[in-house]
């Protein structure tokens, strides 16, 4: 393998870029993107030597799953609804008996 940098032999890595815990209009997420990179300038790897031919890297492995907490993809904290939610879910015929209500 080859960097695509500084043109010399080199092994590989993979890095995330992804940009990591989020929010967008309420819905939170955890954006992940692996790519494999050269370990000398964390540049694009390549099998030739004239760095024509991109170098995919090996296999994700499963276990990267895990690397970040599970709270990080939770989709909301809040045991409790409002007020204005509890009549929205009562017109739709939903019992709200058992929920947490608070006059927010």
């Amino acid at each position: 393998m080859y960097c695509g940098e500084c043109k010399k032999e080199c092994e590989g890595d993979w890095i995330d870029v992804g940009i990591g815990s989020y929010e967008y209009w309420g819905a939170k997420g955890n954006d992940v993107r692996w790519v494999y990179v050269s370990k000398c300038c964390e540049g694009d790897v390549f099998k030739d030597k004239k760095c024509t031919i991109p170098y995919e890297g090996p296999d994700e492995p499963d276990e990267w799953e895990d690397d970040y907490p599970e709270d990080d993809y939770r989709e909301d904290d809040r045991d409790w609804i409002t007020k204005e939610e509890q009549n929205a879910l009562e017109n739709l015929g939903i019992d709200t008996d058992d929920m947490d209500v608070r006059d927010v």
